[in-house]
């Protein structure tokens, strides 16, 4: 899907690269976590997937196609949408469905397809009631969820989210997350999420950590949980949930299968007391 082949990237100025020989695959129907404390070069990686920046060492193919090669970019970036951080950065009418429109009238999509796409992005994540509302009269998660569906309008095959949960309140960041997972797994829409926050890592497939510009760690959640030390290093901690297990199992809880969510915990807490009940 996407290969990042020795990747690197320094900002003019800057002392050091914000990647440095970057290798890895997003492979297709996934959902990748990127973590990493700030200044990790998370958020350079990024924008590399799609062509907003352009690797100073090394190559970027999205289905083969190189972002280095000018004509293929607007291809690439019909393939790799992106939702960022601020949704007032991507909201730019002053109507949610003509701003969700305003991708595909951008690219010449015919104006009957144009509305089935605009219906469908907005039916995605639960926004057709507020079709002929003004973006900047929503709250933050529903800008959010306008911004996603303007990506979804341009039928990408993956969703790159910088930080898109970052500005919201805890429910407004739940709701996001529940609609990445819905998108991964119901429409096959491969996610990459660059995030911070742990609790939302352990939701994907796989998981890659960055510390400093380079790559520590390339692995499911569950088994690079494990090496908590490393994730210290890198300015990051485990899940509380890994870390409520990693106490309840120093009491001699004796928790099985490594549970990483609230409901991996709760059921293996119930299994331990239903073993011991019958014991």
């Amino acid at each position: 899907m996407i290969e990042v082949k020795n990747a690197g990237y320094t900002y003019e100025g800057a002392a050091r690269p914000a990647l440095s020989d970057i290798s890895l695959t997003v492979r297709r129907g996934e959902m990748l976590a990127v973590v990493g404390h700030n200044g990790s070069g998370k958020s350079t990686l990024a924008k590399l997937l799609n062509g907003l920046l352009l690797p100073q060492s090394g190559d970027v193919l999205v289905d083969g196609m190189n972002t280095k090669e000018e004509r293929l970019i607007l291809k690439i970036r019909q393939r790799v949408g992106m939702v960022f951080q601020n949704p007032d950065n991507q909201l730019v009418t002053t109507v949610v469905e003509e701003d969700v429109a305003f991708g595909p009238e951008s690219i010449g999509v015919p104006p009957p397809d144009i509305r089935k796409r605009v219906d469908a992005a907005l039916a995605m994540v639960n926004m057709q009631k507020y079709a002929d509302r003004a973006p900047h009269m929503l709250s933050g998660g529903q800008k959010q969820r306008v911004a996603i569906a303007g990506m979804l309008a341009m039928q990408p095959e993956v969703l790159v989210m910088d930080e898109a949960t970052a500005m919201l309140d805890p429910e407004g960041g739940a709701d996001i997350l529940e609609i990445m997972r819905r998108l991964n797994r119901t429409e096959g829409i491969t996610v990459v999420m660059i995030t911070q926050q742990m609790e939302e890592a352990a939701l994907c497939d796989r998981m890659v950590v960055l510390f400093q510009g380079t790559l520590l760690a390339d692995d499911a959640p569950r088994k690079i949980f494990r090496d908590e030390a490393m994730l210290v290093c890198a300015g990051l901690n485990v899940p509380a949930m890994v870390r409520l297990r990693n106490a309840l199992n120093s009491k001699g809880a004796a928790l099985l299968k490594e549970p990483i969510n609230v409901e991996e915990l709760a059921s293996a807490i119930a299994a331990r007391a239903k073993a011991r009940h019958t014991q």
